[in-house]
């Protein structure tokens, strides 16, 4: 499978913490974004929830694999 990242972005970039669910909207909002075809990749249960809450998909990394490595197996 064939991945287009086009964005990355940084909650330093923002007032925002990764736990607020606004964080997300602002930055659908800012690259006008739907957020069913965004991914949200992160180890914190706490950050992905935010982020569901946004409507955004997300992805929960485990500690033992790498963002890459786990990707090979999609």
């Amino acid at each position: 499978m064939k991945y287009d990242i086009r964005i990355v972005l940084s909650a330093q970039d923002t007032a925002y913490s990764k736990r607020d669910p606004e964080l997300y909207k602002f930055f659908l909002d800012k690259f006008g974004l739907k957020a069913d075809e965004c991914l949200f990749v992160d180890d914190e249960i706490e950050k992905i929830a935010a982020a569901e809450k946004a409507g955004l998909k997300t992805w929960l990394l485990t500690k033992s694999k790498s963002l890459s490595e786990s990707l090979r197996h999609v």
